[in-house]
């Protein structure tokens, strides 16, 4: 007879966090009536923000939540290595990249993601994204996949808010192609 609800917040959390972490987050609700009243007055005495998450897009919910926390992370790492050849260490490599993307992602939020985008990818700069593949292929060749999957689906953000004129979107879209294929074993 018991009503059943699942309540997942958009927050990260380890064993040091404090309840505080609620305030202003949002929490993925879903289930039965009952339960998600339960749920929502749940997260508004914590301080969070409900949202409803239907049943059949939980999956989709949580992917989102994985690619902005989890994937987030693993690409300040891969940042962090790449550092290491310099002779930067994974601490100092955080430092030095912090103010980097706090503002980055501040940029996102406060624009658009495709907004906020700069370097060289939106300038149409062949000549850098090819000293990036060239440090990947000396210093981690097992990453430039990675490298090249980011930057066709940057290439995509770009070119669909406009960022890119056809021409410039083209040669990039043909030239990560290009080395893709010759990446590949």
């Amino acid at each position: 007879g018991a009503e059943v609800a699942s309540f997942h917040p958009i927050q990260t959390f380890t064993k040091d966090t404090h309840p505080e972490a609620f305030a202003g987050a949002y929490v993925g609700i879903e289930g039965e009536p009952a339960a998600l009243d339960a749920c929502t007055a749940l997260a508004l005495r914590l301080g969070a923000h409900p949202i409803v998450v239907p049943a059949d897009q939980k999956g989709t919910y949580h992917l989102a939540c994985a690619l902005a926390s989890n994937y987030l992370v693993t690409l300040l790492h891969l940042a962090s290595e790449a550092l290491r050849p310099i002779g930067v260490d994974t601490p100092t490599a955080f430092r030095i990249l912090a103010p980097l993307t706090d503002h980055a992602v501040a940029n996102a939020r406060n624009t658009t993601p495709a907004l906020a985008l700069t370097g060289p990818l939106v300038r149409g700069d062949l000549e850098t994204i090819t000293s990036h593949l060239n440090a990947l292929a000396e210093h981690a060749p097992g990453r430039q996949a990675t490298y090249l999957a980011l930057a066709e689906e940057t290439l995509r953000m770009a070119s669909h808010a406009g960022r890119l004129d056809a021409s410039q979107s083209d040669a990039i879209r043909l030239f990560l192609e290009d080395r893709r294929r010759d990446a590949k074993p």
